[in-house]
């Protein structure tokens, strides 16, 4: 529950400071926002994990396609902040759970319950009500 509420918080100002900055250009915003969680998280894995190095180096090429993966994700979601409403876009990202299903079926054999498909419709069905309205 405190990610939903925080997740929600976050693009927010998300979309504030998208509408601040002069262009709107949602690279900056992405550039300041992990220049501050790399302060604030290096310090962190330093002094809880003192072998994260390690493990970077061991699953670098991983970790580099994921980043890469990420950075596209956080890009789509600011440009669709800058030219649409917050709900609507944080909707469309929601239907991610539909494409995580599918993926973790097809990778990982994961057969999903009836009640988790049951709900991704009705997410779904949320996400074009939503866009109809």
């Amino acid at each position: 529950i405190g990610a939903m509420f925080l997740s929600s918080i976050t693009a927010i100002f998300d979309k504030i400071a998208l509408s601040n900055v002069k262009p709107g250009n949602p690279y900056f915003v992405i550039l300041f926002e992990n220049l501050i969680m790399l302060v604030i998280l290096t310090p962190y894995l330093f002094k809880t994990k003192g072998n994260w190095l390690i493990h970077l180096k061991e699953h670098f090429w991983i970790f580099l396609i994921n980043s890469f993966l990420y950075f596209l994700l956080v890009l789509f979601v600011f440009s669709g902040f800058t030219d649409g409403p917050v709900v609507l876009v944080l909707g469309v990202k929601k239907m991610q759970i539909l494409f995580v299903l599918l993926l973790s079926w097809l990778i990982f054999k994961d057969k999903p319950t009836k009640s988790v498909l049951f709900a991704s419709l009705l997410m779904l069905a949320g996400i074009f009500l939503i866009k109809l309205g």
